[in-house]
C-alpha cells in the first residue's frame, strides 16, 4: 500500500509538472506571436509636398463660381518624391480637370472626402514606382 500511495504522489507531480510547462509554453508562444503582430504593423512616416495654390471656376450652372485651394499630397515611400516633382505638370492637370468638374455643393462637409479620395485615385493613375495615400485641402475658397 506504501509503494502504491508513492507512485499516485509521483503520478500526481508528474500530472502537475506538465500542466505548468504546457501553461509556460503557451504564454511564451502567446508573446511571440503578440510580438511578431507588433513589428510587421509598423505604421510608416506620412510626408507631404504641396502643389502651387489653384484658381479654378466651378461647374455651377447660371452662375461663375471659383475656388482657390492648396493641396497637399502625402506619400510614405521617399522615392516617390522625385516622381511627383517630374510629373508636376501631369498631376497639377488631374487635379485642375477634377476640380473644374464640381460643383460649388460638392466642397460642404463630408462631401469632400469623396472629392479628396478621386483626386488621389487620379494622381496615382498617373504614379509607377508607389502611390500617394492622402490629399490635404490646405486652404480652401469658394466666391
Amino acid at each position: 500500500m506504501a509503494e502504491n500511495k508513492g507512485a499516485s504522489k509521483l503520478l500526481i507531480i508528474i500530472i502537475v509538472l506538465l500542466v505548468l510547462v504546457l501553461i509556460a509554453g503557451g504564454f511564451v508562444g502567446y508573446m511571440l506571436l503578440v510580438k511578431n503582430k507588433q513589428s510587421t504593423t509598423k505604421v510608416l512616416p506620412e510626408k507631404t509636398m504641396a502643389m502651387d495654390e489653384l484658381v479654378v471656376n466651378l461647374n455651377d450652372e447660371g452662375m461663375r463660381t471659383y475656388i482657390k485651394v492648396k493641396i497637399f499630397l502625402a506619400y510614405t515611400n521617399s522615392k516617390l518624391e522625385g516622381e511627383i516633382t517630374e510629373k508636376m505638370p501631369q498631376i497639377r492637370d488631374v487635379v485642375i480637370t477634377t476640380v473644374r468638374s464640381k460643383k460649388s455643393e460638392e466642397f460642404e462637409g463630408n462631401k469632400v472626402e469623396a472629392i479628396r479620395k478621386e483626386i488621389r485615385d487620379n494622381v496615382n493613375n498617373l504614379l509607377t514606382k508607389d502611390k500617394i495615400t492622402n490629399v490635404y485641402f490646405y486652404d480652401l475658397l469658394i466666391q
